[in-house]
């Protein structure tokens, strides 16, 4: 299992202006934030979490914040994944719709 990538993407409902998240980790490693974006009354936050070569087998997701508050999140992992940047990953739009790309190799 060579090039394997791991994203986590986690909606948080911050209950004031001052909460974040603090760290995502998976095996206990700590994950990269590739993005967070606000929606525009600013009561969600949308992160995206990745982590190249993620340990293998059956491990837990860790999402830390500052506060208490309503959590969704879900993972999903990709073999045979570039290694090299994860700037192909995100894209983001601030209208109705979106384009977006997907880079192979």
């Amino acid at each position: 299992m060579g090039k394997r990538v791991l994203l986590v993407g986690v909606a948080y409902r911050p209950p004031n202006s001052g909460s974040f998240l603090t760290n995502v980790t998976y095996a206990g490693t700590n994950m990269t934030l590739l993005t967070a974006k606000t929606n525009g009354d600013a009561n969600c936050i949308n992160y995206i979490y990745y982590q190249f070569a993620p340990a293998s087998g059956s491990n837990q997701v860790h999402i830390g914040a500052n506060a208490a508050a309503g959590i969704i999140a879900g993972s999903i992992s990709f073999t045979n994944v570039g290694q090299s940047t994860a700037a192909a990953f995100g894209t983001s739009a601030t209208n109705d719709t979106i384009t977006a790309g997907v880079l192979t190799n």
